[in-house]
């Protein structure tokens, strides 16, 4: 994983956390545009240069809860030690049928929201990477 890959997910992680409204973080990472994974979600469809191909977003503007699934660019592949080292220790999660086994990070908290990276890890590659976003508890 390249060092701007990795500070792109530090940043993402930040910009989930801080941002009152989902709508923040699109203007921030790109164009919105119909969402192709959820209803009422939004697909924010990154520029050539980003590190990212495109976002899917399920906005947390009224309840606190959002999630932020992450396209990566098909040139991304064998990041999976490096987002280990980086955003880790990492804890299987669930055993959700699937091409991968599905474990996560907890980050540390940033602002009013906790969040947490969930990756979809199969033979060392990276199927899928989504930032799941929870109002702060008290």
């Amino acid at each position: 994983m390249s060092d701007r890959l990795g500070d792109a997910i530090a940043r993402l992680l930040a910009d989930v956390a801080v941002s009152p409204q989902a709508a923040d973080v699109v203007a921030r990472w790109g164009e919105a545009a119909a969402s192709q994974l959820r209803p009422g979600g939004v697909r924010v469809v990154c520029a050539p240069s980003a590190p990212f191909a495109s976002l899917e977003i399920r906005p947390w503007d009224t309840d606190g809860y959002g999630l932020v699934d992450v396209e990566l660019r098909p040139d991304a592949s064998g990041v999976w030690p490096q987002l280990r080292a980086r955003f880790g220790p990492f804890d299987e999660a669930t055993a959700v049928p699937g091409a991968g086994t599905e474990i996560i990070a907890p980050q540390p908290q940033v602002g009013g929201a906790r969040v947490t990276l969930i990756v979809e890890v199969d033979e060392g590659q990276v199927l899928a990477l989504t930032i799941r976003r929870e109002r702060a508890r008290p």
